[in-house]
Protein backbone atom coordinates (compact mmCIF):
# COMPACT_ATOMS: atom_id res chain seq x y z
CA UNK A 1 0.00 0.00 0.00
CA UNK A 2 2.83 2.48 1.04
CA UNK A 3 4.16 1.60 -2.50
CA UNK A 4 0.99 2.05 -4.36
CA UNK A 5 1.36 5.68 -2.67
CA UNK A 6 5.36 6.10 -3.73
CA UNK A 7 4.53 5.42 -6.94
CA UNK A 8 1.51 7.61 -6.94
CA UNK A 9 3.76 11.22 -5.94
CA UNK A 10 6.09 10.31 -8.14
CA UNK A 11 3.74 10.28 -11.19
CA UNK A 12 1.99 13.31 -10.25
CA UNK A 13 5.48 14.75 -9.25
CA UNK A 14 6.35 13.75 -12.76
CA UNK A 15 3.46 15.19 -14.69
CA UNK A 16 3.74 18.91 -12.55
CA UNK A 17 8.02 19.09 -13.89
CA UNK A 18 6.52 18.03 -17.44
CA UNK A 19 3.84 20.86 -17.48
CA UNK A 20 6.81 23.13 -15.42
CA UNK A 21 9.56 22.17 -18.02
CA UNK A 22 7.26 21.70 -21.11
CA UNK A 23 6.83 25.68 -22.09
CA UNK A 24 10.82 26.30 -21.49
CA UNK A 25 11.84 23.49 -24.00
CA UNK A 26 9.96 24.29 -26.16
CA UNK A 27 11.11 27.97 -26.01
CA UNK A 28 14.38 26.97 -26.34
CA UNK A 29 13.49 24.43 -29.63
CA UNK A 30 12.02 27.07 -31.38
CA UNK A 31 14.85 29.66 -30.58
CA UNK A 32 16.80 27.26 -32.38
CA UNK A 33 14.69 25.58 -35.09
CA UNK A 34 15.51 27.75 -38.57
CA UNK A 35 12.13 29.13 -39.86
CA UNK A 36 11.41 26.98 -42.85
CA UNK A 37 11.09 23.90 -39.99
CA UNK A 38 8.79 25.83 -37.43
CA UNK A 39 5.77 24.15 -38.55
CA UNK A 40 6.42 21.51 -40.16
CA UNK A 41 7.56 18.77 -37.36
CA UNK A 42 8.36 18.90 -33.70
CA UNK A 43 11.77 18.24 -33.73
CA UNK A 44 13.53 20.22 -36.87
CA UNK A 45 16.23 18.09 -38.91
CA UNK A 46 18.48 21.11 -38.52
CA UNK A 47 19.30 23.38 -36.40
CA UNK A 48 20.49 27.03 -36.45
CA UNK A 49 21.76 29.82 -33.88
CA UNK A 50 20.90 32.70 -36.62
CA UNK A 51 17.77 33.92 -34.95
CA UNK A 52 20.41 34.59 -31.48
CA UNK A 53 22.10 36.31 -33.80
CA UNK A 54 20.16 38.06 -35.46
CA UNK A 55 18.92 39.30 -32.25
CA UNK A 56 22.51 39.89 -30.90
CA UNK A 57 23.11 42.21 -33.62
CA UNK A 58 19.28 44.03 -33.45
CA UNK A 59 20.85 47.47 -32.08
CA UNK A 60 16.69 47.72 -30.97
CA UNK A 61 17.21 44.58 -29.03
CA UNK A 62 20.60 45.19 -27.35
CA UNK A 63 18.97 48.68 -26.54
CA UNK A 64 15.81 47.25 -24.85
CA UNK A 65 17.34 44.47 -23.07
CA UNK A 66 20.05 47.35 -21.59
CA UNK A 67 17.00 49.08 -20.53
CA UNK A 68 15.55 45.79 -18.66
CA UNK A 69 18.76 46.17 -16.45
CA UNK A 70 18.64 49.03 -15.59
CA UNK A 71 15.04 49.40 -14.89
CA UNK A 72 15.37 46.02 -13.02
CA UNK A 73 18.73 46.80 -10.86
CA UNK A 74 17.38 50.78 -10.08
CA UNK A 75 14.07 49.02 -8.68
CA UNK A 76 15.99 46.27 -6.47
CA UNK A 77 18.13 49.58 -5.78
CA UNK A 78 15.11 51.61 -4.60
CA UNK A 79 12.77 48.84 -2.42
CA UNK A 80 16.25 47.46 -0.65
CA UNK A 81 17.13 51.54 0.51
CA UNK A 82 13.44 52.05 1.20
CA UNK A 83 12.25 48.86 2.93
CA UNK A 84 14.74 47.34 4.98
CA UNK A 85 14.45 50.75 7.66
CA UNK A 86 10.64 50.50 6.81
CA UNK A 87 10.24 46.70 7.87
CA UNK A 88 12.69 47.21 10.69
CA UNK A 89 10.72 50.31 11.98
CA UNK A 90 7.79 48.10 11.53
CA UNK A 91 9.19 44.97 13.77
CA UNK A 92 11.16 47.16 16.20
CA UNK A 93 9.24 50.56 16.94
CA UNK A 94 5.09 50.59 18.21
CA UNK A 95 2.99 53.04 16.76
CA UNK A 96 -0.22 52.06 18.76
CA UNK A 97 -3.13 52.18 15.83
CA UNK A 98 -1.54 53.66 13.52
CA UNK A 99 1.23 50.97 12.63
CA UNK A 100 -2.22 48.80 11.71
CA UNK A 101 -3.53 51.50 9.74
CA UNK A 102 0.09 51.73 7.86
CA UNK A 103 -0.34 48.12 7.19
CA UNK A 104 -3.91 47.84 6.32
CA UNK A 105 -2.24 50.91 3.83
CA UNK A 106 0.15 48.38 2.88
CA UNK A 107 -2.09 45.20 1.75
CA UNK A 108 -4.84 47.43 0.27
CA UNK A 109 -2.09 49.05 -2.32
CA UNK A 110 -1.47 44.96 -3.58
CA UNK A 111 -4.98 44.91 -4.26
CA UNK A 112 -5.23 47.50 -6.93
CA UNK A 113 -5.49 46.13 -10.15
CA UNK A 114 -2.58 47.32 -12.35
CA UNK A 115 -4.54 48.82 -15.58
CA UNK A 116 -6.41 50.94 -13.11
CA UNK A 117 -2.64 52.33 -11.56
CA UNK A 118 -1.35 52.58 -15.04
CA UNK A 119 -4.23 55.08 -16.20
CA UNK A 120 -3.09 57.30 -13.21
CA UNK A 121 0.74 57.29 -14.02
CA UNK A 122 -0.24 57.73 -17.84
CA UNK A 123 -1.94 61.42 -16.66
CA UNK A 124 0.86 61.73 -13.92
CA UNK A 125 4.60 60.73 -15.44
CA UNK A 126 4.01 63.30 -18.43
CA UNK A 127 3.14 66.44 -16.15
CA UNK A 128 6.41 65.52 -14.13
CA UNK A 129 8.54 65.64 -17.52
CA UNK A 130 9.21 61.88 -16.98
CA UNK A 131 7.90 60.53 -20.09
CA UNK A 132 10.13 58.23 -21.93
CA UNK A 133 12.20 58.29 -19.26
CA UNK A 134 14.14 54.59 -17.28
CA UNK A 135 13.70 56.86 -13.99
CA UNK A 136 9.75 56.96 -14.53
CA UNK A 137 9.44 53.11 -14.95
CA UNK A 138 11.86 52.57 -11.85
CA UNK A 139 9.24 54.85 -9.62
CA UNK A 140 6.72 53.16 -10.84
CA UNK A 141 7.86 49.59 -10.93
CA UNK A 142 8.79 50.30 -7.28
CA UNK A 143 4.89 50.73 -6.44
CA UNK A 144 4.43 47.15 -7.53
CA UNK A 145 7.38 45.86 -5.14
CA UNK A 146 7.67 48.27 -2.10
CA UNK A 147 4.46 47.57 0.30
CA UNK A 148 5.37 43.46 -0.31
CA UNK A 149 9.19 43.95 0.79
CA UNK A 150 8.23 46.00 3.12
CA UNK A 151 5.86 43.29 4.66
CA UNK A 152 8.21 40.61 3.89
CA UNK A 153 11.58 42.30 5.44
CA UNK A 154 9.15 43.22 8.89
CA UNK A 155 8.17 39.37 9.39
CA UNK A 156 12.17 38.83 8.38
CA UNK A 157 13.44 41.30 11.26
CA UNK A 158 10.67 39.98 13.92
CA UNK A 159 13.04 36.07 13.80
CA UNK A 160 15.99 37.95 14.63
CA UNK A 161 15.97 38.49 18.78
CA UNK A 162 16.04 42.18 19.87
CA UNK A 163 18.25 40.63 23.16
CA UNK A 164 21.11 40.19 19.89
CA UNK A 165 21.02 44.12 19.36
CA UNK A 166 20.67 44.77 23.30
CA UNK A 167 24.05 42.95 24.35
CA UNK A 168 25.82 44.52 21.16
CA UNK A 169 24.61 47.78 22.69
CA UNK A 170 25.88 47.03 26.03
CA UNK A 171 29.08 46.21 24.61
CA UNK A 172 29.80 49.36 23.16
CA UNK A 173 27.98 49.31 19.81
CA UNK A 174 25.11 52.13 18.69
CA UNK A 175 22.07 51.28 17.45
CA UNK A 176 22.65 51.48 13.84
CA UNK A 177 26.14 49.46 14.68
CA UNK A 178 23.86 46.70 16.38
CA UNK A 179 21.60 47.04 13.22
CA UNK A 180 24.27 46.92 10.91
CA UNK A 181 26.58 44.42 12.22
CA UNK A 182 24.03 42.18 14.33
CA UNK A 183 20.47 42.72 12.57
CA UNK A 184 21.21 42.67 8.63
CA UNK A 185 23.71 39.68 8.50
CA UNK A 186 21.05 37.47 10.24
CA UNK A 187 18.26 39.06 7.88
CA UNK A 188 20.63 38.14 4.92
CA UNK A 189 17.81 35.53 3.52
CA UNK A 190 14.55 37.93 3.93
CA UNK A 191 16.25 40.52 2.11
CA UNK A 192 18.07 38.69 -0.72
CA UNK A 193 13.92 37.40 -0.92
CA UNK A 194 13.19 40.43 -1.35
CA UNK A 195 15.97 41.62 -3.95
CA UNK A 196 15.01 39.06 -5.91
CA UNK A 197 10.75 39.39 -6.10
CA UNK A 198 11.73 43.23 -7.05
CA UNK A 199 14.24 41.92 -9.75
CA UNK A 200 11.28 39.46 -11.14
CA UNK A 201 8.71 41.75 -10.76
CA UNK A 202 10.82 44.31 -12.89
CA UNK A 203 12.14 42.45 -15.02
CA UNK A 204 9.05 40.86 -16.69
CA UNK A 205 6.58 43.68 -16.38
CA UNK A 206 4.78 44.80 -19.40
CA UNK A 207 2.23 47.44 -18.94
CA UNK A 208 3.89 50.31 -17.40
CA UNK A 209 6.41 50.03 -19.76
CA UNK A 210 4.06 50.11 -22.81
CA UNK A 211 2.44 53.02 -21.22
CA UNK A 212 4.84 55.02 -20.41
CA UNK A 213 7.41 54.68 -23.28
CA UNK A 214 6.79 55.21 -27.15
CA UNK A 215 10.43 55.24 -27.97
CA UNK A 216 13.08 52.91 -27.57
CA UNK A 217 15.27 55.10 -25.52
CA UNK A 218 13.60 53.42 -22.18
CA UNK A 219 11.59 50.44 -23.68
CA UNK A 220 12.04 47.47 -21.92
CA UNK A 221 12.79 43.83 -23.27
CA UNK A 222 8.90 42.83 -22.25
CA UNK A 223 7.90 45.85 -24.99
CA UNK A 224 10.54 45.00 -27.20
CA UNK A 225 9.13 41.44 -27.87
CA UNK A 226 5.75 42.83 -28.04
CA UNK A 227 6.77 44.93 -31.20
CA UNK A 228 7.58 41.90 -33.04
CA UNK A 229 4.32 40.34 -33.51
CA UNK A 230 3.53 41.63 -36.29
CA UNK A 231 0.16 41.62 -38.00
CA UNK A 232 1.18 39.40 -40.82
CA UNK A 233 4.50 38.30 -39.99
CA UNK A 234 5.89 36.84 -36.62
CA UNK A 235 9.26 36.15 -36.12
CA UNK A 236 9.17 32.93 -33.84
CA UNK A 237 12.03 32.62 -33.52
CA UNK A 238 13.93 35.71 -32.58
CA UNK A 239 10.74 36.02 -30.28
CA UNK A 240 11.88 32.84 -28.42
CA UNK A 241 15.59 33.72 -28.52
CA UNK A 242 14.71 36.84 -26.83
CA UNK A 243 12.65 35.49 -24.22
CA UNK A 244 15.78 32.93 -24.16
CA UNK A 245 17.58 36.02 -23.17
CA UNK A 246 15.03 37.37 -20.08
CA UNK A 247 14.65 33.69 -18.84
CA UNK A 248 18.32 32.77 -18.39
CA UNK A 249 19.03 35.41 -15.69
CA UNK A 250 15.97 34.28 -13.40
CA UNK A 251 17.50 30.40 -13.59
CA UNK A 252 20.73 31.53 -13.02
CA UNK A 253 19.19 33.24 -9.53
CA UNK A 254 16.99 31.32 -8.41
CA UNK A 255 18.59 27.66 -9.22
CA UNK A 256 21.63 28.01 -6.85
CA UNK A 257 19.90 30.26 -4.51
CA UNK A 258 16.17 28.35 -4.02
CA UNK A 259 17.17 27.15 -0.71
CA UNK A 260 17.89 30.76 0.41
CA UNK A 261 14.76 32.28 -1.34
CA UNK A 262 12.50 29.47 0.04
CA UNK A 263 14.22 30.29 3.57
CA UNK A 264 13.53 34.48 2.89
CA UNK A 265 9.82 33.81 1.46
CA UNK A 266 9.00 31.82 4.61
CA UNK A 267 11.05 32.59 7.37
CA UNK A 268 8.66 34.92 9.34
CA UNK A 269 5.87 32.34 8.52
CA UNK A 270 6.38 30.47 12.26
CA UNK A 271 6.84 34.05 14.21
CA UNK A 272 4.38 33.90 17.32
Amino acid sequence: MKGRKNLLSYIILAILLVAVLFPILWMILIAFTPRQYLFESIIPPRFTSRHFIAVLTDTKALLAYRNSWIISGGVVFLTLILGIPAGYAFSRYKFSKLKTYLILFLLITQMLPITLLATAYFRIVPSFGLYNSLFALILVDGTLTLPFAILLLRSTFDTVPKELEEVAMIDGCSKMEAFIRITLPLATAGIFAAAFFSFLTAWIEFLYGLTLTSNTAARPMTVEMANRLGHYVIHWGELMAMACALTVPVLLVFLPFQNILLKGFTGGALKG
